[in-house]
């Protein structure tokens, strides 16, 4: 049995390699909700002077759904800015949701709060593509569908978020490794399966974390199996909020650069569409500490 589990770790270990010059040090995965697990990994270079705290969040639609969100959950094209923690209250409200895991989203216009790119909730265009400075998307249809692209929306899209750089295009990466600026970033990706990862990542906290570079970041979404991905905003505006599993509020999961989180424009929400039935499901054992 230990024996297995040397084996395993050195095996992990080698993979994580595979994937570029970074390799995963620690890697710890929490439950959220049925089909939402986080997975937090502390990575490093080969030198393993150069960590970055990274939390990727696998959502299964086929239990959950994402849907975007704003200030209030205005629909009406008024634009502002609004902490992440608020807009998703204000979502729940609206819509009568559960949202278990929360990111900041798009580009904006930091003087009025409009986001860059196209904004669809639920299924009214707060922002149009056409009025659009940046022209690539995440979006959701109508049959829960997600989908990552440049151009035209899907037919019967109801939720759609704008994003900046394309990281990965039909299983290839899609950046080139000459920039080197590394920053904290949020990134939503799609994976064979078609379930959906949204990573963020902290930065400029060395040497804590010190963030990625777009390379970089492509190189994580890819190893941990997406086929199309796209940036969304980062820098002091990258925000991740969890509700864990057993617990009824969302808090803070990442560390925000600027210390503390920051008013944003647009925001992507997962919703959990389990109900509770009162009836046992799992139980999860936390240790009273961690010792590496």
């Amino acid at each position: 049995g230990a024996a297995a589990l040397v084996l395993a770790l050195v095996f992990n270990y080698i993979l994580a390699y595979a994937a570029g010059d970074r390799h995963d040090v620690v890697r710890t995965v929490s439950s959220i909700s049925p089909g939402v697990t986080e997975t937090e990994y502390y990575t490093n270079n080969e030198a393993n002077d150069d960590q970055t705290v990274v939390y990727a969040v696998n959502v299964d639609l086929s239990q959950n759904t994402l849907i975007t969100g704003y200030k209030d959950y205005d629909t009406s094209g008024t634009w502002g800015m609004q902490r992440v923690r608020e807009q998703a209250a204000a979502a729940e409200a609206n819509r009568r949701v559960n949202i278990v895991a929360a990111f900041n989203g798009d580009f904006y216009n930091m003087g009025t709060g409009e986001p860059s790119g196209v904004l669809v909730m639920n299924g009214i265009t707060v922002k149009s593509l056409a009025s659009a400075q940046e022209k690539n998307w995440f979006a959701v249809t109508e049959d829960n569908k997600a989908y990552i692209g440049t151009g035209t929306l899907p037919e019967n899209t109801v939720e759609a978020i704008g994003g900046a750089t394309m990281l990965i295009k039909d299983g290839q990466i899609n950046v080139s490794e000459s920039d080197t600026t590394k920053n904290p970033r949020t990134a939503v990706g799609i994976k064979a399966n078609g379930n959906v990862l949204i990573l963020s990542a902290n930065g400029r906290q060395e040497p804590f974390s010190s963030g990625y570079t777009y390379y970089e970041l492509a190189e994580k979404m890819l190893e941990l199996g997406c086929v199309d991905a796209l940036n969304l905003d980062g820098g002091g505006s990258a925000t991740y909020l969890a509700q864990y599993a057993g617990t009824d509020e969302l808090v803070l999961a990442n560390s925000p650069s600027d210390g503390q989180e920051r008013s944003v424009s647009s925001s992507l929400f997962v919703v959990s569409n389990s109900e509770k039935t009162g009836v046992f499901g799992s139980a999860i054992v936390s240790p009273d500490n961690e010792v590496y």
